[in-house]
Parts: C-alpha cells; sequence; structure tokens
C-alpha cells in the first residue's frame, strides 16, 4: 500500500496497489498511471501531487476526496487526466497555466464529479458522475468543448463556475442532467451550452454576459446587448445579473421564477408566468406605462431604489417592498 511517498520519474511511472494509493509527490516527464485496488487519494492536501504531461488514474473506491475545496482533491500539473471509479467519486483540481484536457471522467454509486483548473483552457471530454453530480471549475481561465458533439457531462446535476467563456456558438458544452448551474463571473463573458433532455431546474447566473442555453422543449437566454431574458420549458428557473439591468420577455416556469438583477427589471413585452415569482432589482422594478405583466399565485417583488410597477393578470399573494427615497 503505497502512502506519501516522492516518485520521480524520467521518462514514465506506473504504480500498481492491491489497495489504497496515498498519494505524495509523483513526478514525471511523460506518463503517471495509478492503478489501485481501492481508493487513490491526497497525503499533502494544498501541495502538488502529480507533475506529468499525462495521468491515467484507476481506483474502485474513489479518486481524491471531499470537500475538494479544502484541499483533498488530487492536485495535478498536467495536460491530459484520465481518471475511472467504478464505484467512488473523482476529485482532481489542476494548477497548469496552459489547456488541460479532462479526456475522460467517471464515477460511480452515486458518487460526484469535482474537476478545477485554475487558468486557461479546461477542455472537457466526457465526465460522467452515474447517479451523482458533476462540479466543473474553471478558475481564472475559459471552459472548452473537447469532444465535438459528443456529451460533455452526464450527470444528475452539473454546476459549472468560470470567470471566462463557457463554450461558443460553434462548439457548445453538451450535457445531459437533470438540473444545471451556471455562474459566470467576469463581466461581459458568456456561455453556450446545449442540453440534450428535458431540465428540471435551471439556475445561473452572469455579469452582464449573453447566454444560449438549448433543451428538449425549451430554452434560456439573455443578450446582454439589449438585457432582455426569456425562458420556457423547465419547471423552476433563476436568473441573475450581476452587472446590469433585465428586460423581461417570455418568461414560462409552471413551479417558480427568480429574477435578481443590479439594476432595473424592465418590461420587454413581458409575459411572466409561474406558482411563483421573486424579483429584486437593485432600482425599479417595471415603469408607468410599462408595467410587468405576471400570471402568478404568488409574488415577491423589492426594488433597491424605486418604484414598482407590475400588471397581475389574477388574484396573487403579494410582497412588495420599495427601498429608497420616493420609492412605490
Amino acid at each position: 500500500r503505497p502512502t506519501g511517498q516522492t516518485v520521480v520519474g524520467v521518462n514514465d511511472v506506473m504504480v500498481t496497489a492491491g489497495g489504497s494509493i496515498g498519494v505524495g509527490v509523483v513526478t514525471a516527464t511523460n506518463d503517471v498511471t495509478l492503478t489501485s485496488g481501492d481508493a487513490i487519494y491526497d497525503t499533502n492536501q494544498e501541495l502538488a501531487n502529480i507533475t506529468a504531461p499525462d495521468v491515467i488514474l484507476t481506483a474502485p473506491n474513489g479518486i481524491g476526496q471531499e470537500p475538494a475545496e479544502e484541499g483533498l482533491a488530487l492536485d495535478t500539473t498536467l495536460n491530459t487526466v484520465t481518471a475511472n471509479s467504478a464505484s467512488g467519486g473523482v476529485f482532481v483540481s489542476n494548477r497548469s497555466l496552459g489547456t488541460v484536457e479532462f479526456v475522460q471522467v467517471a464515477a460511480g454509486g452515486g458518487n460526484d464529479v469535482y474537476l478545477a483548473n485554475t487558468q486557461g483552457a479546461l477542455s472537457l471530454g466526457q465526465v460522467v458522475a452515474n447517479g451523482g453530480d458533476v462540479t466543473v471549475h474553471g478558475g481564472d481561465g475559459t471552459i472548452v468543448d473537447g469532444n465535438a458533439a459528443g456529451a460533455n457531462i452526464v450527470g444528475a446535476s452539473a454546476s459549472i463556475i468560470c470567470s471566462n467563456q463557457v463554450g461558443s456558438d460553434a462548439d457548445p458544452i453538451e450535457t445531459t442532467v437533470d438540473g444545471l448551474s451556471v455562474e459566470i463571473i467576469e463581466e461581459g463573458q458568456s456561455f453556450v451550452i446545449a442540453e440534450s433532455d428535458t431540465l428540471d431546474t435551471i439556475s445561473v447566473k452572469v455579469n452582464n454576459g449573453s447566454f444560449d442555453l438549448s433543451f428538449t422543449g425549451g430554452a434560456f437566454d439573455f443578450d446582454a446587448t439589449t438585457s432582455t431574458f426569456s425562458a420556457s420549458g423547465a419547471p423552476s428557473v433563476s436568473f441573475e445579473n450581476t452587472g446590469g439591468d433585465v428586460a423581461v420577455g417570455t418568461v414560462d416556469a409552471p413551479t417558480s421564477v427568480t429574477i435578481v438583477a443590479s439594476g432595473a427589471i424592465t418590461d420587454a413585452g413581458s409575459a411572466l408566468t409561474a406558482a411563483t415569482a421573486t424579483l429584486t432589482a437593485g432600482t425599479t422594478i417595471g415603469g408607468a406605462g410599462s408595467e410587468l405583466n405576471t400570471d402568478v399565485d404568488t409574488l415577491v417583488i423589492e426594488a433597491g431604489e424605486g418604484t414598482l410597477h407590475i400588471r397581475e393578470a389574477d388574484d396573487v399573494t403579494l410582497t412588495a417592498v420599495a427601498q429608497g427615497t420616493g420609492s412605490d
């Protein structure tokens, strides 16, 4: 049972163990292959575990550990990763400055996958969490599609966080999940994602960047040029623009809608339909003669500095707060 050793290989490093492999420091000029009969885990927390161009990791009961954000993921500096755990999770955090390609990553037994990169491009091949959740953190870089038209993320849900662009019009990130969460941190940066099936929940936060999310039976879109937001086909949706206004077009979600804008929430031919809607704006919501049109059972609205103008189609349970001087 190799545990916490320092291994330096001029060319390749290959380690096979019937039990677990605790990884201290492994360095190679070519490939690192670790095959465990149990689990592969980090023994030095925040320090780098594996430095090599390419790594192949196989362990039935887990690769890295949770909580990944607290240093228990395997820390790598490399170009490509292939990691498979038939009955465990996979948790890998890469520190390369250039492109890292997660060629194939698979977790089983309802366990999760966590993949992170510091900066540069994080390229997604196929990442599968059978019955579990997938988290992909692009750090200060971008996230790109690494397998053309093949699915990039398969799991119960996916959470994607990145400072900059995720996917593109020419080559979107492809998912097969039930729930999707996306956060883009830098101003004006966008994402393009294509889901192969329906979505139950959608949660998106951008800093005034456009996005295009397509899925079976619906769409979820924001045009940063016009600030227009539209959504249909998913029961529960949430959208936050941390860098400006949200102009509401057609938004239809049977269960719930949440819209948050650092600026105003305005009318763009609005037709908002849901059981429950929560609207929070840094300034105003709607306007005189350009009211926000809603058809909801429960409405919670808050304007930070300004007025509220809503035209509701039917009876509603209402909670409304207008803050600041001269607010109504």
